[in-house]
């Protein structure tokens, strides 16, 4: 993708700011972030989500 030297440099602050704050990038979609659900489990090599589906009563 061509992007600006400007808009590089503001998805980069996005990114850092984002992974900084425990949320993990869709390496496809600069905008798209994911925290504590499947993909971001997954991305960290971790066992299970921190939170998913739930049943209800």
């Amino acid at each position: 993708m061509n992007v600006s030297d400007q808009a590089r440099h503001h998805r980069m602050l996005l990114l850092n700011a984002t992974e900084n704050a425990g949320s993990t990038n869709y390496g496809s979609e600069f905008w798209h972030f994911s925290a504590a659900d499947r993909y971001d489990a997954m991305m960290r090599h971790e066992p299970h989500a921190r939170y998913g589906p739930i049943k209800l009563p």
